[in-house]
């Protein structure tokens, strides 16, 4: 008796492990293998040059992508351009990575219905996530950014497909993943020149539909989950307040500016209108930094308008 109890007992047991081994296969089996993109390195002096970018599906609906990022001088990732005052200006550069889902999109981004955008400054970068609303033909901002991190051979970031209108195991075809890096280089007296732009040909990740693929995991609050970001009133008053505050930090160092270049010119010790001058260029690269975040912040398009 005891010995058929154990018999039983070990069939259920070997019965839920085969079919918990047969519903991994099948699970890994509903996502799509990785799909990889070799782009040239063309070592420009004054780009983010983009190399190698390879995507692939995770098993929850998560879209994740590395790409070859290296840094070229005088910039770098994020780093500052030195002039010939001894100042150092804040880099003006950006990489891009178009995501194209479905027919229509921005017809200046080549149809992209939504894209990441990496800023570095200062050592630090900043993502942002962006939807191609067709009501008012405009990007727009996701309060979310996506998860993304750098290192010294390049950059990882990753999105769940709702964000784009899309589920793994109910949508076909690809999805048209394409990258763009651009820096504004400047001449030795801080004038802006030419930007210089450095773009991968387009990689199609195939999407495949299956009954026996997991569930979505539904976006954070605030995320892009369907077409049409930016008409949400939580968002757009969301949105205000980040541009007033924006604006608040511009007018304060404005003022704190202005009182420094007073103090630079008026009569009295040498050393006191040095300190002054100092504070002076100081504020500048702070009011140059603060004017940047309130063009991103109050932009109606997710890029700030050239310089």
């Amino acid at each position: 008796m005891g010995r058929r109890r154990l018999c039983a007992v070990v069939a259920v047991v070997v019965s839920w492990v085969g079919a918990t081994l047969l519903a991994q296969q099948a699970r890994a089996a509903a996502v799509p293998p990785a799909v990889t993109l070799t782009d040239p390195l063309e070592g420009q002096p004054q780009v983010p040059d983009l190399g190698t970018m390879t995507a692939s599906m995770r098993a929850d609906d998560v879209l994740e992508v590395r790409t070859q990022v290296v840094a070229r001088p005088p910039a770098g990732w994020g780093g500052c351009v030195p002039l010939a005052s001894g100042l150092c200006l804040q880099a003006d550069m950006s990489v891009t990575w178009l995501l194209d889902t479905r027919l229509g999109g921005s017809p200046a981004d080549g149809g992209a219905d939504s894209k990441v955008v990496a800023t570095p400054a200062w050592g630090k970068t900043t993502w942002s996530f962006h939807s191609w609303n067709a009501g008012t033909a405009r990007w727009m901002d996701a309060l979310v950014p996506p998860p993304g991190a750098t290192d010294v051979g390049g950059v990882t970031w990753s999105i769940p497909l709702p964000w784009v209108g899309l589920r793994l195991g109910e949508t076909t075809g690809s999805l048209g993943l394409r990258a763009v890096s651009r820096v504004v280089p400047v001449d030795s007296l801080g004038q802006a020149l030419t930007p210089v732009v450095d773009e991968t040909a387009t990689l199609l990740v195939p999407l495949v539909a299956t009954a026996s693929a997991p569930a979505s995991v539904a976006p954070p609050p605030g995320a892009p989950s369907t077409p049409g970001l930016g008409t949400d009133p939580t968002w757009l008053k969301a949105q205000a307040a980040a541009c007033t505050r924006a604006k608040t930090r511009v007018a304060r160092l404005d003022r704190r500016v202005r009182r420094a270049a007073r103090a630079a010119r008026q009569r009295g010790p040498a050393a006191r209108r040095r300190a002054a001058r100092r504070e002076l260029r100081r504020l500048r690269v702070q009011r140059n930094a603060a004017l940047a975040g309130k063009r991103r912040a109050c932009a109606k398009a997710s890029q700030p308008p050239p310089r």
